[in-house]
């Protein structure tokens, strides 16, 4: 059986918008969110992340 290799990040910042949740016409829920992280004294990096299906309900309820 062929093992599944799959990439993990981690994001320790704080959001930078608030959330965005838009549902598909199936139903499956698509959320959205802005993650500010600090890289050293003066400079940040943002991330656009997007949550689909299980992940998504997660911040919708959050």
């Amino acid at each position: 059986m062929m093992k599944i290799k799959t990439n993990q990040v981690i994001l320790l910042g704080r959001v930078g918008s608030y959330k965005d949740i838009k549902y598909l016409e199936n139903g499956t829920a698509i959320a959205t969110i802005n993650i500010g992280v600090k890289r050293g004294q003066d400079k940040w990096n943002n991330f656009f992340v997007i949550f689909f299906n299980v992940l998504s309900s997660v911040i919708i309820f959050n």
